[in-house]
């Protein structure tokens, strides 16, 4: 836990030190599922240190763990750092696919809280493959996802993404809206 708030305050030196720390004693248990954590806490070190590599790297040793001991909302999340991983690797079709994927999960088990995230990642990465239809229709889902959770730092970021879909439509007017 110390780790992971270390990572908020952006201090990723000590929050790979207490990683190191929490993962000696938790390779002497048995409890798979605290090691995953450690592994998403890493992933997500990496990622914030652009060293996207050993980010993804991470995800797929906590995807691994997920699957076997069937936490289906993490492994819904991996999908979503994994197509995070393809989109900044300019991989788009694949991104595609592993938010699509990270999206049916979050429906199948009612996962309200990642659905808004998900699909405005989804609608940005059709942005950036100049699939207008594709990204507004996405976003407007993300929106309403936001909406329905209350979430008012989601939708203002929604509400960005928005503006950047209607403005490269040449429609300012929407997009002022």
């Amino acid at each position: 836990n110390r780790a992971d708030t270390y990572v908020q305050i952006s201090d990723f030196k000590k929050a790979l030190q207490d990683c190191d720390t929490a993962t000696k004693y938790i390779e002497q248990g048995v409890n798979k599922a605290q090691l995953a954590f450690i592994y998403n806490i890493r992933a997500d070190i990496y990622w914030h240190l652009k060293q996207y590599q050993l980010s993804i790297e991470y995800v797929n040793k906590a995807l691994q763990i997920h699957e076997e001991t069937g936490n289906t909302r993490m492994v819904g999340q991996a999908y979503s750092d994994k197509a995070d991983w393809f989109a900044i690797n300019k991989k788009f079709d694949t991104a595609v696919a592993f938010y699509l994927k990270a999206i049916h999960i979050a429906d199948s088990i009612n996962d309200e809280s990642n659905l808004s995230r998900y699909h405005s990642s989804l609608s940005d990465t059709y942005l950036q493959m100049n699939k207008i239809n594709e990204a507004a229709s996405a976003g407007l889902q993300a929106l309403k996802n936001a909406e329905a959770e209350d979430n008012p730092v989601q939708k203002a970021f929604i509400h960005t993404l928005l503006c950047r879909i209607y403005t490269s439509q040449n429609n300012p007017e929407v997009a002022i809206r």
